[in-house]
């Protein structure tokens, strides 16, 4: 009898305990994050927030929306349906301040079930948009779940406490798990992730391995846009796609807003997340999104624009070289984002590490952004350290593929960041780049100019005022000789003669220069089918390989 008693009682419990648990930024970024998880069973869900130590509950969170399951279908590993998907917003938090908390819930339809929670965590908010002091972001792409992706989270997480200032978010740029079909890898990509992200915020967007085309509905992203939040403006719009032909990366897929392209503001940084496989051209919803996005940013408050994108606009590698999907996204937005004076876009895709000089239409330019491909994260697909060797590309400054990697990206004011590369095993950054802002460059020479064009055209009214009054003086003047001397008149017409010349020559027009915005111009593995390798999490075949000053394919330029 009690063996029965205890077995109704965990069944009318169930399993509430949250799994694969993490935090993403919401809007505003400085006030509001998700927290996200999954459970087994059908509960409801539940954080409790604290401030203070010991810790004063501030707020009890509960979804908007019941936890919910997904199908998703692939061709190869057949239908897979989820555990049940928690996803709650935490609202009202001070920027920049300290929290703990728990998630969890009850078993919905039982009566007196008791609320299954997680340990407790703890975050720390972003701090406020506008406020000028330096930061910092974690920045990383193309993880995978892999003993090197591992260590490239195991690297992040002791940025926290390296005395540099912890990294506001972890920035993601696309590739997440490579699940690539089998979608019970995005459960153990999110188990593996949760001893991280579940203090860490997170903000991600698609690449190609997130597509996860359904091939029983054709919807894709199922798997990206079933279980991440970012800071959704909309929301999401998604229909059936088409594939038109997969080894060109060339598709029709709909998924608009949502957390498939979207932006934010931490700090004196306004973020600029895209999604290359979905349409930006002109006429797409996602090109008007940005175009009016862009427009009203406020650079009094956020003066650097930062853009992130899974497809590299510029790449030297031997690898994703013409994808359609890139490069019609460059043809359309890179104009923009010049206009606009965004000053670094970040990538993925390709699985190595690349930056540029600033660039603009394939031509370096002081007034472009500085491109980054910093695809090393560690997924199981190994290294591309194959360089293309075009000597008419003299626009990249630095490149390695020999190595698995992150970055670090700080702002240091409202004119300089500082973008580092750190190689797995090393000590120290490996590369490092001084980026000067495009927009307060281009404010800075435009002030200069109006300046200098002020004082020139006060200077010359005021000659020219000082000169029309002897003219007049001696207008009078010969005006009244005449009267006495009509003799001398041709002497004084001559002496009039004298002052208008003058005139002429001081009030001549000055030719300032003209406002200008920027600074001056001289300066697929969708259906990865991998039957034969089941060791996600050891390391990956592929040697990370010590630098050498004479590497074939580096640049230290």
């Amino acid at each position: 009898l009690l063996l029965l008693q205890a077995a109704w009682f965990r069944v009318a419990e169930g399993d509430c305990t949250p799994r694969q648990l993490h935090l993403s930024l919401s809007l505003p970024a400085d006030e509001a994050l998700w927290v996200s998880w999954l459970t087994p069973d059908n509960c409801t869900s539940e954080v409790e927030v604290s401030a203070g130590d010991p810790g004063v509950v501030v707020g009890t969170f509960t979804a908007a929306e019941p936890a919910h399951r997904y199908t998703h279908t692939n061709a190869y590993y057949g239908a897979y349906t989820s555990d049940f998907v928690h996803q709650v917003e935490v609202t009202g938090l001070g920027p920049g301040q300290s929290y703990s908390y728990t998630a969890g819930g009850r078993l919905r339809g039982a009566e007196g079930a008791l609320r299954e929670a997680s340990a407790v965590h703890s975050f720390t908010v972003p701090r406020a948009a506008g406020l000028r002091e330096e930061m910092r972001v974690a920045v990383i792409g193309d993880l995978g779940q892999t003993g090197f992706s591992r260590e490239t989270m195991e690297d992040v997480n002791r940025t926290l406490e390296d005395g540099q200032g912890a990294p506001e978010f972890l920035m993601l740029v696309g590739d997440l798990s490579y699940a690539d079909g089998n979608d019970t890898r995005w459960d153990t990509w999110g188990n593996m992730m949760e001893p991280w992200l579940s203090h860490l915020p997170l903000v991600a967007f698609p690449g190609n391995h997130e597509i996860d085309f359904d091939s029983a509905t054709a919807e894709t992203f199922i798997n990206y846009r079933e279980r991440f939040r970012m800071p959704e403006s909309r929301p999401a719009i998604t229909k059936p796609g088409t594939i038109i032909e997969s080894s060109t990366y060339d598709f029709n897929f709909t998924y608009e807003y949502g957390s498939s392209y979207f932006s934010f503001d931490v700090g004196q940084a306004h973020f600029l997340c895209l999604n290359a496989y979905v349409n930006a051209d002109e006429d797409s919803r996602q090109y008007r999104w940005v175009e009016e996005d862009l427009a009203a940013v406020d650079r009094s408050a956020t003066p650097w624009i930062l853009a992130f994108v899974h497809g590299p606009f510029y790449n030297s590698n031997t690898e994703h070289q013409n994808e359609v999907a890139t490069l019609s996204m460059k043809a359309a937005l890179e104009p923009l984002l010049f206009r606009h004076g965004v000053a670094g876009v970040w990538a993925g895709h390709v699985h190595a590490y690349e930056r540029t000089h600033p660039i603009y239409q394939d031509a370096r330019n002081s007034s472009g952004p500085v491109y980054v491909t910093i695809g090393d994260a560690g997924n199981r697909e190994g290294l591309y350290d194959t360089w293309l060797n075009d000597p008419a590309a003299d626009w990249y400054a630095y490149r390695n593929g020999s190595h698995y990697g992150r970055g670090d990206l700080f702002l240091v004011n409202s004119t300089y960041l500082r973008w580092e590369w750190w190689p797995h095993g090393h000590g120290a950054a490996e590369d490092v780049a001084w980026v000067k802002n495009p927009y307060t460059a281009a404010a800075s020479t435009d002030s200069s100019s109006s300046s200098s064009s002020s004082s020139s055209t006060g200077a010359t009214a005021i000659v020219a005022l000082i000169i029309s009054s002897i003219v007049v003086a001696t207008i009078v003047y010969l005006f009244i000789q005449r009267q006495r001397r009509q003799s001398d008149l041709a002497g004084n017409t001559s002496l009039l003669h004298k002052y208008a010349r003058r005139s002429a020559q001081s009030t001549s027009p000055n030719q300032s220069s003209h406002s200008r915005l920027f600074a001056s111009e001289d300066d697929l593995g969708i259906w990865d089918v991998d039957t034969g390798k089941t060791t996600e999490l050891s390391h990956h075949s592929g040697i990370s390989r010590p630098l050498s000053p004479a590497a074939p394919g580096h640049s230290r330029v």
